[in-house]
């Protein structure tokens, strides 16, 4: 696996939850919905530390993302790898700008256990289902699905102490393969505009469509 495919993977297999949780952690999950209820939008930067264990050989990337309430989401990443993320409630688009193609797939169709580090403003819904979840810290919670999944055996959700936001998003899959997306520069309820989410798919880009995606 490549660190150019851990980005999809790994953004697209993180929302979540479970029937029995510790005290702590329900805490902490409440004080989270708390916060992300509150928030019609978000923008701010990421720094991803990708980790590839077979090669073990570390790699940064860094960019920008936004998020509004119903879905919306825009993650632009930047360098020599460029790749757009983005949202409008509906579609779902992953653009590989070296590789000119665009996959596209209906956002109905995630399963809840897709779409926390994808949409946070959305993403802690219906917490009960799909990973058993225990606090890791004052500040931490650990996810871990109930279910094998070669693509994703844990979640670290780290927060900020005091705001009990989330600050950084850390996923494992089977293989030992790690990615940490850090939040940075968080700006909350700016007003962000519903056309920052709007993709077209740029003339001479291949348009693929991801298993149940369509449109």
């Amino acid at each position: 696996m490549s660190f150019r495919k851990t980005l999809p993977i790994a953004l697209l297999a993180l929302l979540v939850s479970t029937s029995c949780l510790a005290a702590s952690a329900k805490s902490l999950l409440e004080e989270l919905r708390r916060t992300y209820d509150s928030t019609r939008d978000l923008s701010g930067r990421f720094v991803q530390t990708s980790h590839l264990a077979a090669a073990g050989m570390d790699r940064v990337v860094t960019g920008k993302v936004v998020f509004k309430k119903g879905g919306k989401m825009r993650w632009t990443y930047e360098g020599d790898d460029p790749q757009e993320i983005v949202s409008d409630g509906k579609t779902l688009w992953i653009y590989q700008v070296r590789d000119r193609n665009a996959v596209r797939k209906d956002l109905a169709g995630l399963p809840a256990s897709s779409r926390l580090a994808l949409d946070l403003l959305s993403g802690f819904e219906g917490v009960a289902d799909a990973f058993d979840v225990k606090a890791c810290g004052d500040a931490c919670l650990e996810l871990r699905p109930r279910e094998s999944r070669a693509e994703l055996t844990r979640v670290m959700l780290q927060l900020e102490p005091k705001a009990r936001e989330v600050r950084s998003v850390t996923t494992e899959d089977s293989l030992g393969n790690r990615t940490r997306v850090d939040l940075k520069d968080l700006r909350w309820n700016t007003g962000v505009k519903d056309d920052v989410f709007n993709f077209k798919p740029p003339r001479g880009v291949e348009v693929l469509e991801a298993p149940g995606g369509g449109g």
